[in-house]
């Protein structure tokens, strides 16, 4: 397979950088798992132009240690967006209403977005149940409108091909703000992140991702 050339379209993925010396943080402890399990790990920061990969087997513990970043941040929700690795059918039904409240302009950069993500915008909001990768790129480009601090995403190639993997990839990396990515996908992590937390056993460590 031929990776696609990338394109600059125009279109601008907004965000904005954090003050401060962190969006998230956890102190280091004890991460407890629903298994009963705990994962040692050492102080974790998340700065403001920050991209972290958390890495680990299925199981390992990464969306737990995401949920406990996200519900200990003090950082106002509107700088934060997260897209979880699985979005419901009511979730998925329900983006049609956010964006009917839309101003014109803020519809048409929502447009835009959508389209540089790799799908065709007009297929997507007049479909009443968007697709799982289509409900993903609608939370992202309804997220960015929001002009966030961060970005997180739990296992955000799961549900796209190849094209708008690469998309996405271009996108995020043009993205001013920081980035949280759990992936299995690491091409993907290796063309984004530059530090991983990667959780071995009952252990976190903290390492240096080589770039591809």
């Amino acid at each position: 397979l031929q990776r696609p050339v990338r394109r600059r379209t125009g279109v601008t993925v907004r965000g904005s950088r954090a003050g401060g010396d962190a969006i998230l943080r956890r102190a280091a402890g004890r991460l407890p798992l629903p298994d009963g399990r705990l994962v040692l790990h050492p102080d974790l920061a998340i700065g403001r132009s920050d991209a972290v990969a958390i890495l680990g087997a299925n199981g390992a513990g990464k969306t737990t240690l995401l949920t406990a970043l996200l519900e200990s941040s003090s950082a106002d929700s509107d700088h934060i967006v997260s897209i979880p690795q699985e979005i419901s059918i009511a979730e998925a039904s329900a983006l049609r209403t956010r964006i009917a409240q839309l101003s014109d302009a803020a519809l048409g950069r929502v447009i835009s977005t959508v389209s540089r993500l790799g799908s065709d915008p007009v297929a997507v909001l007049e479909t009443a149940e968007p697709s799982p990768g289509e409900a993903r790129k609608l939370l992202l480009a309804l997220g960015l409108e929001r002009t966030p601090q961060i970005v997180v995403m739990d296992e955000p190639t799961n549900h796209m091909d190849l094209v708008s993997i690469y998309c996405l990839e271009a996108a995020l990396a043009e993205f001013e703000g920081a980035l949280l990515l759990i992936s299995h996908d690491l091409r993907f992590v290796r063309a984004l992140a530059t530090v991983s937390w990667a959780i071995e056993g009952e252990t976190l460590y903290v390492k240096d991702i080589e770039p591809e």
